[in-house]
């Protein structure tokens, strides 16, 4: 939702931008090609009068789409933190993860950081001090 239709009703009673992957706008693409309820002041995920869905209609079209896909049976909310666990995983920046994700601290998002394997950081740490010239003497308590 944009604007002021549905920015009450958010955590942060603020409006954000979030980045759109390809990915999600193409299967956005494909909504646009259905016989109705295609204007600019139209709800993209709608009844079938177009009114807005309620929530627990929401969670019946979700819960069809994933048994129809034979997926894991999953809670709506963990699409969110799916989210932010394949951006963390893949490299993307905790201070983008926050802002796409609506944090208003970094400590919420980095609770993420699990998604990021120990060998991942292994060779990002490698890669960090491969370019260093010399290697300090390690001291050793007595």
């Amino acid at each position: 939702m944009s604007g002021d239709t549905e920015v009450k009703s958010t955590k942060s009673r603020r409006v954000r931008e979030v980045p759109l992957p390809d990915q999600a706008a193409v299967a956005l693409e494909r909504l646009s090609q259905r016989g109705e309820f295609t204007g600019p002041d139209d709800y993209v995920f709608c009844n079938r009068l177009g009114r807005r869905l309620d929530p627990s209609a929401l969670r019946r079209r979700y819960e069809r789409a994933r048994d129809a896909a034979d997926l894991e049976p999953l809670r709506f909310h963990d699409l969110r933190h799916t989210y932010g666990s394949l951006l963390v995983a893949h490299g993307v920046d905790l201070v983008s993860v926050k802002a796409a994700m609506g944090h208003s601290r970094i400590t919420t998002t980095e609770r993420y950081l699990h998604a990021r394997s120990a060998s991942e950081l292994a060779d990002r740490f490698t890669r960090a001090f491969a370019g260093t010239s010399s290697t300090p003497e390690l001291s050793h308590a007595a």
